[in-house]
């Protein structure tokens, strides 16, 4: 079904006075009131700015609203956001789920479900081989997903621990707002770091140009990203910083630092240190109190990341990551269009050059991938896992529910989850072989908002 065919069809009528319909441009004040209402106050101008027009992926019509005819009052909505992710370089689209909320009078009537299922099929009719969701736990394990994808793994430094600048010496690098001519270094800097991420988020000249002039609220707690360039005592570009416009508790959160070829982080890290307190210097705060104090730096850059070595000792350990919840409901699609990636991942490893079947089950159905000397040849559904559990002539490893997306996503080895799911069971060299075809992701993904 298209997405035009899939729009045709609304709106539905749910019976009790509810219909579900897709949310148009004079729905706005109504959303908007609705979730900073049902969710939290910040979330009042995030949806404005996905539903007003400006915002490059989103608009009004990307949100379901269940509304109540006889008070003319949005009940339930939540929204669809589609951007383009990549796997090992290679792009294909998700569809992000955000903003989902039912009215506390309206709970318990299977209305998130119904949303779900219509944008899942809008997903779907875009093309999109992935949907994705940061959200409470175990909620969406409902509609299909795992909590498969790290997300907010993140190191932090007091301020007291920042290295003072030494007597006599000039800072070698400032920061200063990136300008629109900068964003084209910085979306090749950004390019670049997002080829050498197992996952990351594509983003397009619209949506940097967009991030770098969002309109910030007093109501939001962190604050939109600021672009920062990070620039030689000369004036020449060194890289970049991405961090939160505001304080929250007196925490400055950083989201992304990347310096170019022929630069070390060794160098650039005390200036930046220093220069980021002094931009915290002329920030706003929120949280429980209006103190403007920055107390720490928290670095979101995953479970690992350069930028870490480059830290002084005082740092805290990488606090474990999140998740975000993952849903694939192609799986067999979704293998092909990574075929490359999966080939390149064998590289170096012992399964570089691997000849045979690898059968991959999850008890009530399985994929099998044929290799040649390190080649996919073939990638094809396997059937009843129960009938080939015994064979021979393959290798093969059993996932009970949707734990294989851990795998997928990088969050987990095999024998990892074999130590949480004893019904994870593979053939000798099975698990072997996996881990060399997924390998670990230690990044952390900026999605689209």
């Amino acid at each position: 079904m298209t997405e035009r065919e899939l729009r045709a069809t609304f709106p539905r009528d749910l019976g009790d006075g509810l219909v579900l319909r897709f949310a148009q441009a004079d729905d706005i004040d109504a959303v908007v009131a609705f979730n900073r209402r049902t969710l939290t106050d910040w979330c009042g101008p995030w949806t404005r700015d996905l539903m007003a027009g400006q915002h490059p992926a989103t608009q009004a019509s990307d949100f379901t609203v269940v509304e109540d005819t006889r008070g003319n009052k949005v009940v339930s909505s939540l929204c669809l956001i589609s951007n383009t992710w990549t796997y090992g370089g290679i792009p294909f689209g998700c569809g992000q789920i955000e903003l989902v909320g039912t009215d506390p009078g309206y709970r318990r009537r299977g209305l998130v479900r119904k949303q779900i299922d219509v944008v899942h099929a809008l997903s779907a009719a875009r093309g999109e081989l992935v949907q994705a969701i940061y959200g409470i736990g175990w909620f969406y394990r409902q509609f299909g997903y795992e909590m498969a994808l790290d997300a907010h793994g993140s190191i932090v430094l007091g301020v007291d621990a920042t290295p003072p600048l030494p007597d006599g010496q000039e800072e070698a690098y400032h920061l200063r707002a990136a300008a629109t001519d900068d964003l084209p270094y910085i979306r090749s800097l950004y390019d670049q770091d997002c080829e050498r991420q197992l996952w990351a988020v594509g983003r397009t000249a619209a949506e940097w140009e967009f991030e770098r002039n969002r309109p910030v609220s007093e109501e939001e707690p962190w604050g939109w990203s600021a672009v920062t360039i990070i620039e030689t005592s000369a004036g020449d570009r060194a890289g970049y910083v991405l961090h939160r416009r505001k304080l929250n508790r007196g925490q400055l959160i950083v989201r992304q630092v990347s310096v170019e070829a022929g630069q070390s982080l060794l160098n650039v890290m005390p200036s930046l240190l220093r220069g980021l307190a002094q931009l915290a210097d002329t920030m706003d705060s929120t949280g429980e109190s209006d103190d403007r104090t920055l107390r720490r730096v928290a670095f979101f850059l995953g479970r690992d990341h350069a930028a870490y070595q480059a830290l002084p000792p005082q740092a805290s350990r990488p606090r474990q990551p999140g998740a975000r919840y993952v849903r694939v409901p192609e799986m067999v699609a979704f293998l092909r269009h990574i075929r490359p990636a999966l080939e390149r991942n064998l590289l170096g490893t012992v399964a570089e050059g691997y000849t045979g079947e690898l059968r991959v089950g999850f008890y009530s159905h399985g994929v099998k991938l044929n290799f040649e000397r390190g080649r996919l040849e073939a990638i094809d559904e396997a059937g009843d896992p129960w009938a080939w559990i015994e064979g021979d002539s393959w290798v093969w490893c059993n996932f009970p529910d949707r734990t294989f997306l851990q795998l997928l996503c990088g969050r987990r080895t095999v024998a990892e989850l074999q130590e949480s799911f004893p019904d994870c069971e593979a053939s000798d060299t099975a698990p072997v072989l996996l881990d060399c075809l997924f390998p670990q992701f230690t990044g952390n993904l900026w999605p689209l908002m």
